[in-house]
């Protein structure tokens, strides 16, 4: 028998038992080289949300003569002497639109900033084996700060700094430093920052001083004061300003005790973020890191650290969130060709996955460039393979995160969100196995099979989860390393090397069209990201709008969970969503101008007939009047998401301004079946 029939027979026995109900693995072959297996996605509501830049990236501070094991790997790579003319470097940063910068590193807290205090010279780092970390109190340059600062606005980073948390800090009995924190120098330089008009995103108080420490430790309850006090300077210095930074601390690794008393004492003037640091791998020089990545037990390992914080955070009942601050996997700057190669995107993309499960906001990859873990090269600039899934990451993975169950080897790693800027869901698919390659179908959870009513009759006849009309075509980008070999520092798309052309430009990252009936293949120590843009997922809806056109002025759209909250502006191009499931894929007018006084009219829309091209047009089919809406509504024949908004207009239609992320289900030759649609999605009979 043929593969590919094989397969196709393989496909149709996996959607039987999962219809059915039930789940399982079946092989391809006696050999176990080639796998069938499912991914079971719960799309009905999301897990975690992240937030919209959640992709971050590292800058430090380190000199040239940072060395690590006899290794010397930061170069001109770090925010001192780095060059900031350099076009990869640019259009890097711009590709994602905007990346999130965290400034800092382990010799934030030996940094002061030029403000002119004549007490505190600013002169350079030193090379000191006696002094904390190896090198004596460096310092900022206010030009410096003002080219970097050109530097991000040119390229739309969003900038979190590190401030110096030691300075005015005394040695205590206990070995730990203790002392209200100096913030003179930090209050002047956060000033000069605001007299600038330079944007900052947040601010953040100290480098690994949680805890027991890395260098020097605070206690929590000292910590939870000098917290406050920045909380303080922000609030003073911005003052008459539309917003203001996000306050964020420890920027440590993780501490239960130490955490849980932090935001404890800090209530109720919490901070915005609560940030910690990663290195789960061990040392740079460690020879077995790479057996480490392809442990599937030994990667679950950093879920405890994840999941504990959240429940601090939820005992606390803190609106406090969690970003991971700093993760740069293996300590002491990496390791070259194990953390700068093509094998370390399945520690990062894992964590990454497995992050934002936990609700993780926002996760700082130690670094953007600087050391053997960089997103770019050291010294030629030039992406690693690492860079390709960050911005694979970005432009494919949405902010809700879903449930993902992979039926079959641990050696596969699912995670599935919610697609970004499209429809449907996105799933990202790691294989550890330099063995075999996986076949993966998918089905979704909780979601029953397509039903409809017409004439009287109810007809089912569906696989759960996609839509029926274009299962035919998802969009694939499967990420291999270069002839085959791990520790390769170039990437391959679909077969392509990835790299920047002659004018510095990032490439374009193409994906390949799969016939949606077809298993996902992912090839031994491969990484998948497959966009599937019907598959039906409750959770990807935008949330519910509504509105009402009124004599001479237009109402709405307005949140469903903020009656009164008008946040568009009237006469917006939208698209309306007549039911859960229903859209009109291209933009319309929401509120035309209003036929007549004294009517205020809900407005309904249907399709034209298709033409002959097959294209379709939307018209304005219907309306209702509200007093005939509300006594619907009275009879207890209400939408299930209108709760708390009867009193008001109530939302007899839904609005949205992104088209293409709403879910469309239904048969193209169906057309008028909108205009049916709503009376379901109201329970109204017209």
């Amino acid at each position: 028998m043929a593969a590919g029939l094989l397969l196709k027979l393989v496909g149709f026995c996996f959607w039987a038992v999962f219809w059915l109900g039930g789940a399982a693995t079946v092989s391809t072959n006696a050999g176990g080289e080639a796998a069938a297996a499912a991914v079971v996605v719960d799309a009905r509501s999301a897990i975690a949300v992240t937030d919209e830049d959640f992709v971050c990236a590292t800058l430090d501070w380190w000199p040239p003569d940072k060395c690590d094991y006899g290794t010397c790997s930061w170069g001109l790579a770090t925010l001192l002497n780095m060059d900031l003319s350099n076009k990869i470097l640019l259009n890097a940063v711009k590709a994602f639109s905007p990346l999130k910068l965290r400034l800092g590193g382990s010799l934030q807290d030996v940094l002061i900033y030029d403000t002119g205090d004549p007490r505190q010279p600013c002169t350079p780092f030193t090379k000191n084996s006696s002094a904390m970390f190896g090198f004596t109190q460096g310092c900022l340059p206010l030009h410096r700060w003002d080219e970097l600062n050109a530097f991000f606005q040119k390229s739309g980073a969003k900038i979190i700094f590190g401030l110096n948390a030691l300075n005015g800090r005394v040695p205590m009995s206990d070995d730990s430093l203790g002392g209200p924190w100096n913030y003179t120098n930090a209050a002047s330089f956060i000033r000069y920052t605001v007299s600038k008009g330079y944007d900052i995103h947040g601010w953040e108080l100290g480098n690994e001083l949680s805890g027991s420490g890395v260098g020097a430790r605070v206690d929590a309850d000292q910590y939870a004061q000098d917290v406050l006090a920045l909380k303080q300077i922000i609030d003073n210095s911005y003052q008459g300003h539309a917003s203001k930074p996000l306050v964020i601390a420890p920027g440590g690794f993780f501490d239960a005790a130490w955490f849980t008393e932090l935001i404890s004492r800090t209530k109720p003037n919490q901070m915005d973020v609560m940030t910690h640091h990663i290195y789960n791998l061990g040392p740079g020089v460690d020879t077995h890191l790479i057996d480490k990545i392809l442990d599937p037990s030994y990667l679950d390992g950093e879920a405890g650290t994840f999941s504990s914080l959240q429940g601090i955070l939820k005992s606390a009942g803190t609106s406090t969130v969690a970003w991971v601050g700093e993760a740069g996997g293996a300590y002491n700057s990496g390791h070259h060709l194990v953390t700068d190669a093509f094998v370390f995107s399945f520690w990062y993309l894992d964590q990454l996955g497995m992050s934002s499960k936990y609700d993780t906001k926002t996760y700082c990859r130690q670094t953007l460039i600087g050391g053997n873990y960089g997103l770019l090269n050291t010294t030629t600039f030039e992406p690693n393979p690492d860079y390709y899934s960050a911005l694979l990451w970005n432009r494919l993975m949405g902010t809700k995160v879903l449930s993902a169950t992979f039926n079959g080897t641990n050696k596969i790693r699912a995670y599935a969100h919610c697609a970004r800027d499209s429809r449907g869901i996105t799933l990202l698919l790691i294989n550890l196995s330099g063995n075999n390659t996986n076949h993966i179908y998918m089905t979704s959870k909780g979601v029953q099979p397509y039903s409809t009513k017409k004439e009287g009759r109810r007809r089912f006849g569906r696989i759960p989860g996609l839509g029926e009309e274009a299962q035919l075509i998802r969009e694939e980008y499967h990420l291999t390393p270069k002839d085959g070999s791990l520790q390769s520092q170039h990437v391959l798309l679909n077969g392509n090397v990835l790299a920047p052309d002659a004018n510095g430009e990032i490439p374009k990252l193409e994906p390949v069209q799969v016939e949606g009936t077809q298993p996902i293949t992912v090839a031994p120590y491969s990484i998948v990201f497959a966009h599937i843009p019907r598959f039906y997922a409750p959770a990807c809806s935008l949330r519910p709008l509504f509105g009402w056109a009124v004599p001479s002025r237009d109402r709405g759209p307005i949140p469903v969970d903020h009656p009164g909250e008008e946040t568009i502006p009237a006469h917006a191009k939208l698209c309306v969503r007549l039911s859960p499931v229903w859209v009109l894929p291209q933009p319309i007018p929401a509120f035309p101008s209003h036929p007549g006084p004294g009517k205020n009219q809900l407005l309904v829309w249907r399709w034209k007939n298709p033409r002959p091209d097959g294209s379709r047009v939307a018209t304005r089919s219907g309306s209702t009047t509200r007093r005939r809406f509300e006594v619907a509504l009275r009879r207890g024949r209400r939408d299930a998401e209108a709760t708390a908004t009867a009193r008001r207009s109530p939302p007899a239609a839904i609005f949205s301004l992104d088209s293409a992320v709403l879910q469309e289900d239904g048969k193209e030759e169906e057309p008028n079946c909108l205009y049916g649609c709503f009376d379901r999605l109201l329970e109204i009979d017209w």
